[in-house]
């Protein structure tokens, strides 16, 4: 994988003296598209995040620890938040070193600097860049990982790539979302391939959704600071694809409209940490699934009221996107932003299969059956970090594995047996 956590995993296994090599599906380091990951796709010109003016405090890892833990739900790994919450520092102090640009309230621009300051020391350590390259499987040696099968575009050539160790960086499962704020390379290969070797995997069943836009541009994520709490009198609405207010009918007894988005102001995921503002997620779903949606197969929300104040960057946001608020009612729909399962791993982001390693979207254990904002680009940091480290010691003076030829060609036959099929989509 090419994004963060595969990139940073690239960077330091690098420079802590391994020979190393960095396979992706499109072009590397090109933003935004197959090759880059979710990790890059940046937020707006200027990077910065919209707080609606909310006082953000100086960070404080133990605040932090117990942060992860509550909106884990119980779910999360204390030992690996405990490390996520200690390392943070340490890490962007590191990634500023490398060229990284932080403001106030953290990354600029998300993960397009980090990206960019990850390339420039991939490319000065001669890390050897395996571009438009999709691995397919993973080789396995005396019940440890060897190396790597996989196609690379356009000619469709087999390439096997034989390692002492291999990290997965290949991001979560968004492609198997109708809808999902990812690059198309995001499609859960890595879960199917690690998998198949015996890794374990947990917590597959959560999945960090956002509101959306449906059209024109779709996929642009709606945060909470879209629109401000909402006064009496509701000045925003949601209709449905028949022009009708909808949420009402979905609140349990007792439950106001007010209330419920007022709550949802506070945050852009769905969540059960608060009394009602799932219900509108469940609405929006609700509505959706029973046919009642827009042309583009969403809801409305119309803000053109002129008492409804919109901050000056949340307009110059969208206007670039293609979206005007003000000028009449928006598509929405619901998306899924972030994978929070993946391979179980230690704290060397080690899978339970020895030679195996996972970070980022691809592992889990530090977020729970919820994720802090932000708090991935970071797991993807401390934890392809640390893979990267504990590889490059355990491989260290090994050389390339002597991997039966018999493995080997099971891999190679089963894409071979690909080549020939017909069918309306082509293996490349």
């Amino acid at each position: 994988g090419g994004g963060a956590a595969g990139a940073r995993a690239a960077a330091d296994a690098s420079l802590a003296g391994a020979k190393t090599t960095i396979a992706v599906k499109g072009q590397f380091a090109a933003i935004g598209t197959r090759g880059a990951g979710a990790s890059a796709g940046g937020l707006s010109w200027r990077g910065g995040m919209f707080t609606n003016d909310r006082v953000v405090p100086p960070f404080d890892p133990e605040t932090d620890y117990w942060n992860i833990i509550a909106s884990g739900a119980g779910m999360a790994d204390p030992k690996l938040v405990r490390i996520q919450a200690d390392d943070i520092t340490l890490s962007n102090r590191v990634m500023q070193q490398r060229g990284q640009a932080f403001g106030s309230l953290g990354l600029k621009a998300h993960g397009v600097s980090t990206i960019c300051a990850l390339e420039n020391t991939i490319r000065r350590q001669g890390v050897e860049i395996q571009q438009r390259t999709m691995i397919t499987d993973l080789l396995v040696q005396d019940g440890r990982v060897a190396g790597a099968v996989g196609v690379v575009e356009p000619t469709g050539e087999t390439i096997v790539i034989k390692a002492g160790a291999v990290i997965l960086g290949t991001g979560g499962n968004a492609q198997i979302y109708v809808n999902n704020l990812h690059p198309s390379c995001v499609t859960g290969d890595g879960y199917a391939m690690g998998y198949e070797v015996g890794a374990e995997l947990m917590n597959m069943e959560f999945a960090q959704t956002y509101m959306a836009t449906a059209y024109p541009t779709r996929n642009i994520f709606v945060q909470s600071w879209c629109w401000p709490p909402t006064p009496q009198g509701r000045y925003l609405k949601f209709l449905n694809g028949k022009g009708e207010e909808f949420i009402f009918k979905y609140l349990p007894p007792g439950g106001s409209v007010e209330e419920c988005l007022n709550q949802k102001a506070c945050h852009a995921p769905l969540s059960t940490m608060d009394t009602l503002s799932r219900y509108f997620d469940l609405a929006v779903m609700g509505e959706i699934v029973a046919g009642r949606t827009t042309p583009h197969g969403g809801i409305y929300v119309d803000m053109t009221d002129p008492r409804i104040p919109t901050p000056w960057e949340t307009r110059e946001f969208f206007a670039y996107r293609g979206i005007d608020f003000a000028a009449g009612p928006v598509e929405l729909t619901i998306c899924h932003q972030c994978s929070n399962g993946g391979f179980r791993i230690d704290e060397n982001a080690q899978t339970t299969v020895p030679g195996l390693y996972a970070a980022g979207e691809a592992a889990t254990g530090n977020h729970g059956a919820d994720r802090m904002g932000g708090h991935m680009l970071a797991a993807c940091m401390i934890f392809g970090s640390r893979a990267a480290r504990h590889a490059a010691t355990e491989t260290k003076g090994q050389g390339a594995p002597d991997v039966a030829q018999g493995a080997i060609a099971d891999r190679v036959a089963r894409i071979e047996s690909l080549r020939d099929r017909k069918g309306d989509v082509r293996p490349a």
